[in-house]
């Protein structure tokens, strides 16, 4: 695709584009991989979302199941028929971690629907990355890519959490608040898309995440990105 020159173009943009504007200079650098302020700021926000998710996602279970006795510390004591307690700590840990993975995927298939994109994504151990370095996405698409993933994972949940037996709810419960506390890292994304300048377009490479402001915008010094 042939780089767009008019700016009123790429402000209405409904996808990506595979090359950026000369027009276009970088602005400023998101980086959670090896940002040390962002990093900490990170893992605070996580420990929050734990704080927040809990409850929350317990309000969401007694709603979808009015009369149902739920008590979140109970599910910590849950256990499968025939498992015992590691067996089904096991489970919920698979539970936990394809949960993560289907996050991810979220990501990913929105990068393909919303910014027409061509991500990559790349697992080690049992973490992930979603990537489309080669794309520029405005600042819309930027935020339903960030967004979607908690949104989706959590209406499934709360669909699951509906229908599912009684003694099934942890199993359930469990990964949907792990994905609202994994959406920490999001939340902090959203936090700095915020406070970019209205027609920025953005690249994205795993976790760095970086800013181009059009014409006029004074670019920021690098202590500051």
């Amino acid at each position: 695709m042939q780089p767009a020159t008019n700016l009123n173009t790429i402000r209405r943009m409904k996808t990506g584009m595979s090359e950026l504007p000369d027009q276009f200079t970088e602005f400023a650098t998101f980086d959670l991989r090896t940002n040390v302020v962002n990093r900490r700021v990170s893992n605070i926000m996580h420990f929050v979302s734990t704080i927040f998710f809990v409850p929350l996602f317990a309000g969401v279970t007694a709603a979808v199941r009015p009369g149902t006795p739920f008590d979140p510390v109970d599910l910590w004591s849950a256990s499968i028929p025939g498992l015992g307690a590691l067996g089904s700590l096991a489970v919920v840990f698979l539970l936990v971690v394809g949960v993560l993975y289907f996050h991810g995927l979220v990501h990913w298939g929105a990068f393909r629907v919303l910014g027409g994109a061509s991500p990559t994504f790349s697992t080690q151990g049992i973490t992930f990355s979603v990537s489309a370095p080669e794309w520029v996405l405005n600042k819309r698409t930027t935020f339903g890519v960030t967004v979607l993933p908690f949104f989706v994972v959590s209406a499934l949940g709360a669909v699951l959490l509906s229908i599912v037996p009684s003694s099934g709810i942890a199993w359930v419960y469990l990964p949907v608040v792990a994905n609202g506390v994994a959406s920490a890292r999001d939340i902090l994304t959203l936090s700095w898309l915020l406070v970019t300048p209205k027609g920025c377009l953005f690249t994205h490479a795993g976790e760095v995440l970086t800013a181009y402001a059009p014409p006029g915008t004074e670019p920021l010094s690098p202590d500051k990105n």
